[in-house]
Order: structure tokens, then sequence, then C-alpha cells
């Protein structure tokens, strides 16, 4: 599970890193501005607080997730959860399909 964890913090990592690029207190025709991923693909830009909400709320649970294992040892849920959380970058390249839920 340790691979999973580190792709899934590689993705929030850069979530977040996108996420601040965007000003706060944009009007919703400007959040609607298009801006280049730094991997060159286009995203449409949304509520950036939201998401840096959203980010932080994944990362309290990928620990729980992993201190609760760590704890009582590594079982199905536990999996199961890391995946979940990992199935919306499932288009990633370094996804791996043996991730899917």
């Amino acid at each position: 599970m340790d691979d999973l964890m580190e792709f899934l913090r590689a993705r929030l990592d850069q979530d977040e890193r996108e996420a601040r690029r965007v000003p706060p207190n944009q009007s919703p025709a400007e959040l609607r501005a298009m801006v280049t991923r730094e991997s060159g693909e286009p995203f449409l830009v949304v509520a950036s607080e939201r998401v840096l909400r959203e980010i932080d709320a994944k990362r309290r649970m990928i620990g729980r997730i992993s201190s609760h294992a760590a704890v009582m040892g590594w079982d199905e849920v536990h999996g199961d959860l890391l995946r979940l959380l990992a199935l919306p970058y499932a288009d990633h390249p370094d996804y791996r399909e043996g991730w899917r839920p």
C-alpha cells in the first residue's frame, strides 16, 4: 500500500500546486478561464479554496487510514479506501490497474 499512498500524495501535491495558481476571490467568469497544467493538459479552474479544503481532507483521510492500519494491521478495508481515493486519478500515467476497486 506504500506505493499507492505515495501515488496519492503526489497527485494531491500536484492538485495543490495547480489550485494555488488561482488567485483568491476571483469572479465566476474568471474561474472559468482556461489554464494549462504543468503536464500541458488544459483544465477548467474551479473554486480554488474548495479544492484546497478537499485536498486537506483527503490528506487527513490518508493519514488516518495509515495510522489505523499501523495499529490494527492492513486489511481489505484500508486498501479499499485508498483505492477509492485514487480512482479519480485512473487516467494518470502512473496509475496502476491493480489499484482499481
